[in-house]
């Protein structure tokens, strides 16, 4: 605990600093403020201050987006939707968690957010009704489209039991 305690006290005094920064000597303000904004927002999501954490994660996104920084997008999308997993709102976490699929760079991230999504949709009780066999398909369709990922027996066996589970 007292490592978050630390990280929210150093972005802190980060955002201080950068406060000062004049945008034309240092152009690289808003990225920096950025990055100092996610880490305040994972520090204040491990204090379980979510209100807080929510507020510098959508500050990240905000700048993310206005500088056209997708990489960045991608990472906000992220925490948000684990701020919103973690403090029950998994409703609003499917939603953001959605919009980061398009910006997601691997099948394995692509992945990751499924499960992510699959986990909410079971908090609400509602996978047997949400798990569309469409939805279903377009992760396979991404996967194969992936050349780097070799669908194993390990993920087809998954795909199986989901859509029996599904019917």
């Amino acid at each position: 605990m007292d490592q978050f305690i630390e990280a929210r006290r150093r972005g802190h005094r980060l955002l201080e600093f950068c406060d000062r920064l004049d945008e034309q000597k240092f152009p690289e303000k808003q990225p920096v403020l950025s990055d100092v904004y996610s880490r305040l927002g994972n520090a204040y999501l491990e204090l379980g201050d979510y209100n807080k954490a929510l507020d510098y994660h959508y500050r990240d996104f905000k700048i993310a987006e206005t500088k056209q920084l997708p990489e960045r997008s991608s990472r906000a999308l992220d925490n948000l939707g684990r701020v919103y997993a973690r403090s029950g709102q998994f409703a609003q976490a499917i939603q953001v968690w959605e919009r980061k699929i398009p910006l997601a760079s691997s099948a394995l991230e692509k992945a990751w957010l499924f499960h992510e999504i699959g986990q909410c949709f079971y908090g609400l009780g509602l996978l047997r009704k949400k798990l569309s066999k469409k939805k279903l398909f377009s992760f396979v369709k991404v996967i194969m489209k992936d050349q780097n990922v070799m669908v194993n027996d390990h993920i087809l066996q998954l795909l199986k039991s989901m859509i029996q589970f599904g019917n």
